[in-house]
């Protein structure tokens, strides 16, 4: 029997919880009934009419409050079937009618793909548990709604379920929300992890299409407030060709989008639901009219890249006739996503401008030639770090010194970017300087560490630098926390020079003095930067690599050894820069002459011995910083327990490689055991 109707709605009274069936209770008119309330006081009866007329009232208010519900809120029978409906819970879900509704399965009502579902929560709630799940509704619907759905039994007193309370919330702009922000979040991560203009356009554009548009072109402004096409994107790889013939060209007329001028801040997203020929001929150049026509004509969404200080450019996306047109609702997400994809751009462009500067300094600081010595032939190599990071500072050097010996330098400056660039080339121009007065390795060091100290109090700078006599065949060498230097004897042996001893800008006292080995004809001696060995995260395997390199007749007899050390050595590349220096000692061929203003260098006895006299100021007349012999004992401790393989990191636990990792962790023990890091000038 269908439910009576009020006001164009089924009965809209809730059905009694104790009938289940929403029928009315028997008739006054029984006979047994009007005897037994024949007996009752009226007293009774009145009394019982108020609490009745009250219950009443209080039923009508819940009703109320049910019906203001913007949720679809059903009663169903154990059975499933459609007992009672909210007044506006048809409404999301497109129907009109619930009359055919009443009395219905409600199981059936749902789309084929939704009604497992649908009986497994009522199964629950019919064995008086809570069933719930999620589905969309309707099925025909071009976009249809998500509803999340819990069924709860209504129990009797003996706790058997006797009514199904079904209650439906749509929660399709809430997912929407959170798709949106978990996209904003994985676009944010994406467009950051690199460091590179092109990388971080073409990361946008494959954010956008195909999920967002049909194809798509980023534009940055150029010279003369000239929109150029930088990165575009195509859902049609057949279009590819097409599409890419727009990089690189100001295919936009001047003023087509906004303003010429560019006023930031006051460029608002445009959305064209259907750009047409007239539309395009209106922004796009004439002999690029027909190319992006055949792109494909569609809606068209324009936002500008605002970066917190300038206008960086356009995007302009496409959708095709096979999506939705653009909207309003559309503007949010584009302009958000715009938003931080025009941070990632600009960072990615003051990284690259940065990178720049730094790559000027390098280049001014490697010597544009090598010296020239008979017997002697001199390689080298500098390779960057082929990852998105700025240039580091590193850099080789090799001149002759007015006695006629070569003069080496070799290093690594902490940090990257300009201020190490600007470092390094103070740096070596001070070994430079010293080295022409007096070639003496511990002077050069001491005197570039007292710089350091001054001029970059947290600085912190390895280095190698060494006086090649090409008439003796010598190689005298110090070391300020640096590799020590690779030979390579003629039988095909290799050796290693001891290095280490604290990096510029924070030795002390005692560090080792110079080392002298001869060179007899047809070895070869290598200095090189740590990011050789340290590129394969395994230093003891960089180092196998190295020597194995080294060892090759085939690495030594090439056209540049140097080079051709570091291919094989890093032949997957490397993640920090590289710069290796290597002196051939030819064979034997004719004494080579010296130049009249020969300086002889101080005499060194073993790596124990005394300083000779005079050879070296010390750090207590330096002016600069000082360590302490607790610190400088931590810091050499360390590095030991480095090249023995045994340091390692008290944070991650992996074994530590680097020789400035553990400097740190030389200084961080320093500290602990109450020595003055660093303590005050003096």
């Amino acid at each position: 029997m269908a439910p009576a109707r009020a006001n164009g709605h089924a009965n809209e009274a809730i059905p009694s919880a104790a009938t289940g069936n929403g029928k009315a209770p028997a008739s006054h008119g029984d006979s047994r009934l009007s005897t037994a309330l024949s007996a009752v006081p009226a007293s009774e009866v009145g009394a019982r009419n108020s609490q009745e007329a009250a219950l009443f009232q209080t039923l009508q208010f819940s009703q109320r409050l049910v019906h203001c519900s913007p949720d679809c809120i059903k009663l169903l029978d154990v059975e499933g079937h459609v007992v009672w409906v909210s007044r506006n819970g048809p409404q999301p879900a497109g129907i009109d009618d619930i009359v055919p509704t009443v009395g219905s399965s409600w199981i059936e009502m749902w789309p084929k793909i939704s009604r497992e579902e649908a009986r497994s929560a009522v199964t629950a709630a019919r064995a008086g548990r809570t069933g719930a799940f999620q589905a969309h509704f309707p099925e025909d619907s071009h976009e249809p709604t998500l509803w999340d759905v819990t069924v709860t039994p209504l129990l009797d007193a003996a706790g058997q379920a006797q009514s199904l309370l079904v209650y439906s919330r749509d929660v399709t702009k809430l997912k929407q929300a959170n798709e949106s922000l978990q996209f904003l979040a994985n676009a944010s991560k994406m467009l950051t992890d690199s460091l590179n203009m092109q990388d971080t356009l073409d990361t946008l554009l494959r954010l956008i299409v195909p999920d967002m548009a049909d194809w798509a072109v980023i534009n940055l402004l150029g010279g003369g407030g000239l929109l150029t096409g930088r990165a575009a994107a195509h859902v049609d790889p057949q279009r590819a060709t097409d599409i890419e013939r727009l990089r690189g060209r100001a295919y936009l007329k001047p003023g087509a989008l906004w303003d010429a001028s560019y006023t930031l801040g006051s460029l608002s997203p445009r959305i064209v639901s259907h750009a047409g020929n007239d539309f395009l001929s209106s922004i796009v150049l004439t002999r690029y009219l027909p190319l992006v026509k055949r792109l494909g004509r569609g809606s068209m969404m324009m936002l500008s890249l605002e970066s917190a200080d300038r206008v960086l450019g356009s995007l302009i996306a496409v959708s095709t006739q096979g999506r939705r047109p653009y909207s309003k609702v559309d503007s949010p997400l584009f302009e958000e996503l715009a938003h931080r994809a025009a941070n990632a751009i600009d960072h990615a462009r003051e990284h690259e401008n940065s990178k720049r500067v730094a790559q000027v300094f390098q280049e001014a600081s490697l010597p544009e030639s090598l010296p020239t010595v008979d017997g002697v032939t001199f390689h080298s190599t500098y390779i960057p770090a082929q990852t998105d990071v700025q240039l580091g500072g590193d850099w080789y050097d090799a001149f002759r010194i007015p006695d006629g010996r070569i003069a080496l330098s070799i290093g690594d400056v902490c940090g990257t970017g300009v201020e190490a660039a600007v470092v390094m080339c103070k740096v070596r121009q001070t070994l430079r300087s010293v080295a022409m007065i007096h070639p003496d390795p511990a002077v050069m060091l001491d005197t570039a560490d007292r710089m350091v100290k001054l001029d970059y109090p947290y600085g912190m700078v390895t280095s190698l630098v060494g006086i090649l006599d090409p008439k003796e065949l010598t190689f005298v060498w110090a070391a300020a926390g640096h590799p020590g230097p690779l030979f390579r004897h003629a039988d095909g042996k290799i050796s290693e020079g001891y290095g280490c001893g604290l990096p510029l800008g924070l030795r002390g006292d005692d560090e080792v003095p110079p080392q002298t080995v001869h060179l007899p004809h047809g070895s070869l001696v290598m200095c090189y930067t740590d990011g050789l060995i340290e590129s394969t995260h395994d230093l003891f395997e960089g180092e196998r690599r190295l020597r194995a390199a080294l060892a090759s007749d085939d690495v030594v007899k090439s056209a540049n050894p140097a080079k051709a050390i570091h291919d094989l050595v890093l032949h997957d590349g490397a993640r920090d820069d590289v710069a290796i220096l290597i002196a051939l000692v030819g064979p034997k061929s004719g004494e080579v002459k010296r130049h009249r203003e020969e300086r002889p260098m101080p005499k060194k006895t073993s790596s124990g011995s005394k300083k000779a006299a005079g050879t070296r100021t010390t750090s207590k007349k330096s002016g600069g910083r000082k360590y302490g012999k607790k610190a400088s004992d931590k810091v050499g401790a360390a590095m030991d327990e480095m090249k023995q393989g045994k340091l390692k990191s008290g944070r991650s636990g992996k074994k530590v490689t680097n020789p400035k990792q553990a400097v740190a962790i030389g200084l961080s023990e320093a500290r602990k055991s109450g020595a003055k890091v660093p303590p005050k000038k003096k």
